[in-house]
């Protein structure tokens, strides 16, 4: 006896139903597979209680997965591509348990163990994760522990305890009798669709911080044997097994830590997102030179010829390099309710850097402009302009900044960390892509007036070693550290 599917019942509210295409493939992971834009689905067609649950599988990804709007669920950087995949493999195993269908004891292919054991084997454990959060909730989940436990126990302990509670998050946001979790209407906030993969995004997002960091590995064990041979005065073989197990409790509580976004895992509100950067014209009218940081020049005089390229492409032969004091600079300057600045610590701002671009920003609710550049090619605001009571486009005015960044000039940041999307929605995901953003482009962060206009001297007598460390406002450490 053969079972096929008739995907074209299934409705959403975000794409038009129409004819599919329905393959068959054998019931083996990799095989099976939903494209819900081109509406064509591959499926076991046997009778097997396996196979009706990988076709349960797939009928749920045609009914709840993103469709043409994954690219932008992937664009707002919240979370990597593939732990996005691996949650809503989650998120789909869950409603289709949900709807009656025993996952727990009958979606598998007996791969899992082989799988488990190859990357503890290879000490991969970024894919452990992610392998684990796939198969959490169904029969693969104890067969892929089982190999993970093979090589590496402390492992198997820990991909237990992730599992257990990424399902447990996602059940939390579903109580019975609400369909939040499988939504497919379009947030109005936003425009993205569907609603309910909102919550694979916050999962995601989750999982890629314990991906990024992996155990301490274990130290190789001790040949007793040998003890006799050790030379007089070598540490005793307890010692680096006592680091190890400093390192991997320190670890575990770091792990316990790590929670997913609560706010973005409830039930109700929006998704939460940053606003555009809609920037204001201001009159230019005052003149501020003058110089932050010091950048390289080529030159045909010195002692350390660095550009050898130049011999061969440029006719006056610079080959040498000298340092100069340089133009530029930008600072981004965040000026909302919670900065408290006056219009004259702003001025203050903007003369204390000079020849930097200067943007300031803050949300407005009733929309229009949230930024104003207030310094530029040496010259300075005169108008007045209002400023606003929200954030919503930290982000964005630190992306804004990056791509006028010429070589390696300073980026600043003032600000207090209390970043927030649009309409002031704070988000822990959100305050933690913006931080992480602010470290990997190496943008000097300040909290008050006196850290920034220090930073400024500094760079403005060409001293690097002298410019304040970046001093972290306390949720954005926070941020960085969970």
């Amino acid at each position: 006896m053969t079972t096929s599917v008739e995907p074209e019942i299934l409705t959403r509210n975000d794409t038009e139903s129409g004819v599919w295409d329905v393959g068959e493939c054998a019931p083996k992971r990799g095989l099976p597979h939903t494209n819900i834009v081109d509406r064509k689905i591959v499926i076991p067609t046997d009778d097997t209680e396996s196979s009706r649950c990988i076709r349960a599988h797939e009928m749920m990804h045609a009914k709840v997965s993103p469709a043409d709007d994954w690219k932008a669920w992937i664009d707002r950087g919240i979370a990597s591509e593939d732990a996005l995949r691996v949650c809503e493999e989650l998120r789909v195993n869950l409603l289709c348990q949900r709807a009656g269908f025993n996952m727990k004891t009958h979606l598998s292919d007996d791969g899992e163990t082989a799988d488990g054991e190859r990357l503890a084997m290879q000490g991969d454990w970024r894919n452990a994760v992610l392998f684990a959060v796939a198969t959490a909730g169904t029969a693969s989940a104890k067969k892929y522990l089982t190999g993970i436990r093979r090589h590496n126990r402390d492992w198997g302990k820990y991909l237990k305890d992730i599992q257990t509670r990424a399902e447990k998050t996602l059940a939390n946001s579903m109580p019975y009798g609400t369909d939040y979790l499988a939504s497919t209407k379009v947030d109005e906030k936003t425009g993205l669709y569907p609603y309910g993969f909102k919550y694979t995004e916050a999962l995601a997002e989750w999982i890629d911080r314990i991906a990024g960091d992996p155990p301490p590995e274990p130290e190789p064990e001790v040949d007793e044997s040998s003890e006799g041979d050790k030379p007089t005065g070598e540490d005793d073989k307890h010692v680096g097994h006592g680091t190890y197990e400093s390192e991997r409790r320190s670890f575990e509580e770091n792990l316990k830590a790590k929670e997913p976004d609560r706010n973005a895992m409830s039930a109700h509100g929006h998704i939460p997102e940053w606003g555009e950067l809609q920037i204001g014209k201001l009159n230019m009218g005052l003149v501020n030179t003058g110089h932050m940081g010091k950048k390289r020049v080529a030159t045909n005089a010195g002692r350390n010829p660095r550009r050898i390229s130049r011999l061969l492409t440029d006719p006056q032969k610079r080959v040498f390099d000298r340092k100069v004091r340089g133009l530029g600079g930008i600072v981004v300057l965040d000026v909302s309710g919670s900065m408290s600045w006056t219009r004259d610590q702003i001025r203050t701002i903007v003369e204390k850097a000079p020849g930097a671009t200067v943007l300031a920003y803050s949300w407005n609710r009733e929309g229009g402009d949230n930024a104003w550049v207030l310094a530029e090619d040496g010259k300075v605001f005169t108008d007045d302009f209002d400023m606003c009571a929200g954030n919503g486009v930290d982000l964005p005015a630190l992306e804004w900044a990056m791509k006028r960044r010429k070589g390696n000039e300073p980026i600043v940041w003032v600000t207090d960390g209390g970043v927030s999307g649009v309409n002031d929605g704070f988000s822990d995901m959100l305050t933690r892509q913006c931080a992480k953003y602010a470290k990997k482009h190496g943008i000097l962060v300040y909290e008050t007036l006196e850290q920034a206009v220090t930073a400024f001297k500094a760079m403005s007598q060409g001293k690097k070693q002298t410019v304040p460390t970046t001093a972290w406002p306390r949720i954005l450490r926070y941020a960085l550290a969970s």
